[in-house]
């Protein structure tokens, strides 16, 4: 038997034992089914991993996400993530089924009427998850190791089968625990997020014949850490009558006007902004107010007169427009916080079913709404995005939380709806070493700390949540301009490791979604410099027997301030018969240009966006296919192509770094490289400046 249908809030996880036999050759195939339903972009659904797993090493597991509004099934075969994630959205608040198979390395996810497909290129065709089942999240002891997804699932479930056995949540708990039915829940809905900025019309469905006019009773449960802010406005949209709750000056308060002037009750026994949950029940019969918060009452009433309430048939949650206007000044914030468990006149209100303009709700959960935490090491030479949080949907004034390299320097900054809020550092990051960088957000509170030395400063007054609900970005992001909405116009280029996300081990490399033009970070050395005084001589991927080269490419980094030098060139030395060709890289004017001859003349192209003498660190990159020429600097392009019907490089089997050979006299230069290089890749293979240079003793002054 299934049982009832379960309701996950985000706090609830549950734990089942896993039934499922040892045997190995159950092993070979993994079988999900489920039905579920959800108004949440984000959060996990269900993890299984191995008996044994260690909190050392990354062991094999399967798992189903809610991602950007999408059902993602993924699992580890013992050597990545592989993952499937469907193109159908089920964030709709409607039931749907989903179907998620796994047989050796092919896996099948079907959401509804839709089946996706997918096979592993690596791992073992078995994987032993013969532990706990994990229902709604992750416990505090495999998370730790398997921090793929930050959020809990807030949602329902129903109807699950793992390897063809029915799941009765209930019965089948590992430790008995309290539980919701969805249909309860339905009927209240999960807690509700306030930023500061937001208030949400529901429709009062009360009779008004009666009771919103004479009787009213509102329950409620909330918790916040602002000293103010309006919770639930009932009341016309032209100043007059109303009736509202709020927190003023800590306390919570009930006022009413009923046509007489505006009477107010405080519970001033009790602060309430220690982020704890505090119920509070109103009743209003005629003039009479009673105000009850965690047990204990107070009772006022309102001056003789009119004893109902003239309102509007909507109610507002959080704030509503003209908020000063509306409560006779008495409130001119909105509430920042969680509410929950609203009751009206006994009625449950479904704050995420029952909104009457459709619009993003976020759920109350311990994630980067409220704080953020990040750590990491970096070494580079060049400014960029390191890290983006940010909305789903690009938006002018949106929410986000960024970590950059800027001028050389780590900039950190941030908008929770008050404007931006900037911190940089001191420290110039861009000399090619480790840096340690960790970067706070506590509410309004930002923090940063580059190798020890710390930076922090508060937001603008206004709220402190950060309303976000996209991917977190490392490195950049597509069409970065776009989707930060002009906060960044570059990607990152440079290396990041030992990273942690609200202090759980991130492993950049198996626990990403996607990763677009990334790969390990390699042993390059340090940076050297050239002194001017003579081109390095290195040995070519040519040899004498064939020397046709169709195809080269050049990867490299550096700095300057001469506006004319040659970094690279290949050719040949003193032959005559081969001397036309080449193909050289070189400074000009202060701008970067390629110039080669496939022995039918010579073609050159020059990147002309940005200056490259500026003692600044560039990387640059050269990709010659047959007569075309690709030349890349930092993130401008420019291409050519030779009109010649040659096609290959006849060269010699030297290449040179910082100028050309000395004897060759078809090709003269005075304008050998003086600065700073690193980073050499030739046809895609690493250069050590000083070990693989073929001529003995070279050495090479440290770049400063």
């Amino acid at each position: 038997v299934f049982g009832p249908s379960i309701a996950f809030d985000s706090s609830q996880v549950y734990t089942l034992k896993n039934n499922i036999s040892t045997d190995e050759n159950v092993f070979l195939s993994n079988s999900i089914e489920l039905q579920m339903k959800t108004f949440n972009l984000h959060g996990l659904v269900l993890w299984s991993g191995p008996a044994n797993y260690s909190s050392h090493q990354r062991s094999p597991f399967i798992a189903l996400a809610v991602t950007n509004g999408n059902i993602q099934l993924r699992f580890n075969l013992g050597v990545q993530d592989n993952f499937l994630t469907s193109n159908t959205r089920i964030n709709d608040g409607n039931w749907h089924t989903i179907k998620a198979y796994r047989s050796g390395r092919e896996a099948n996810l079907t959401v509804d009427a839709e089946t996706y497909s997918f096979v592993a290129l690596t791992g073992i065709p078995r994987m032993a998850v013969d532990g706990d089942l994990f229902l709604g999240g992750l416990t505090s002891t495999p998370k730790k190791n398997w921090n793929l997804y930050p959020y809990n699932y807030v949602g329902c479930m129903r109807d699950i089968r793992i390897q063809n056995h029915k799941i009765n949540i209930i019965t089948d708990l590992k430790v008995p625990q309290q539980y919701i039915t969805c249909e309860a829940s339905d009927a209240t809905g999960p807690s509700i997020l306030f930023d500061g900025r937001s208030g949400y019309p529901y429709l009062n469905n009360v009779d008004r014949s009666l009771t919103a006019s004479t009787i009213q009773s509102f329950q409620l449960s909330f918790k916040t850490s602002s000293y103010d802010g309006l919770i639930l406005w009932h009341g016309n949209e032209r100043p007059g009558d109303f009736i509202s709750i709020g927190v003023r000056n800590r306390n919570v308060a009930l006022s009413y006007n009923l046509g007489s002037g505006v009477t107010t009750i405080t519970a001033n026994w009790l602060k309430v902004n220690d982020n704890q949950w505090h119920t509070v029940l109103v009743n209003r019969q005629g003039r009479f107010g009673n105000l009850t918060v965690d047990g204990r009452s107070i009772t006022d009433f309102a001056r003789p007169s009119a004893t109902q309430l003239n309102a509007d048939n909507y109610l507002y949650i959080g704030g509503t427009d003209n908020l000063a206007v509306k409560t006779f000044n008495l409130y001119d914030s909105f509430f920042q916080g969680c509410i929950r468990d609203i009751k009206l006149s006994g009625v449950s209100l479904n704050m995420q079913r029952d909104i009457q303009v459709r619009q993003r709700i976020y759920t109350c959960q311990l994630t980067a709404f409220q704080s953020n935490r990040y750590e990491f090491l970096m070494h580079g030479y060049h400014s960029g995005l390191l890290l983006w949080l940010g909305q789903s949907q690009s938006q002018g004034s949106q929410d986000f939380l960024g970590i950059a390299v800027v001028n050389n320097r780590i900039q950190f900054r941030f908008n929770v709806g008050s404007g931006v809020t900037e911190i940089v550092s001191d420290i110039i990051v861009t000399d090619g070493l480790w840096h340690k960088i960790s970067v706070d957000r506590n509410g309004a509170v930002g923090t940063l700390t580059v190798d020890g030395v710390t930076r922090s400063t508060r937001a603008p007054p206004g709220a402190s949540i950060l309303n976000v609900d996209g991917s977190i970005y490392i490195g950049g992001v597509p069409n970065i301009a776009a989707t930060t909405a002009n906060n960044y116009q570059e990607d990152y280029r440079g290396c990041l490791k030992n990273f942690l996300i609200d202090d759980f081990v991130v492993n950049l490399q198996l626990m990403s979604i996607e990763t677009v033009n990334t790969k390990p970070c390699q042993d390059y050395g340090p940076p050297v410099r050239f002194s001017g005084s003579n081109a390095v001589r290195y040995q070519s991927d040519v040899n004498r027997r064939l020397r046709a080269f169709r195809r080269n490419t050049l990867r490299l980094t550096f700095k300057t301030t001469q506006s004319t030098a040659v970094l690279f060139w290949l050719g040949n030395e003193n032959d005559p018969q081969l001397a036309v060709d080449y193909i050289y890289v070189q400074v000009d004017g202060g701008y970067l240009r390629v110039r080669y001859n496939l022995g039918g003349g010579p073609t050159s192209a020059i990147v002309v966006n940005v200056r490259v003498d500026d003692n600044q660190w560039h990387t640059m990159y050269l990709d010659r296919n047959l007569t075309t020429a690709r030349l890349s600097v930092d993130r401008f392009e420019t291409s050519v192509t030779s009109l010649t019907q040659q096609q290959e490089l006849n060269v010699a089997e030297y290449l040179y770094l910082g100028g050309v050979p000395e004897n060759n006299v078809a090709f003269n230069s005075n304008h050998n490289f003086n600065g700073c290089m690193v980073n050499v890749e030739i046809n895609n293979k690493i250069l050590q400046l000083s070990d693989d240079a073929v001529d003995p003793n070279v050495t090479f002054p440290k770049c400063r």
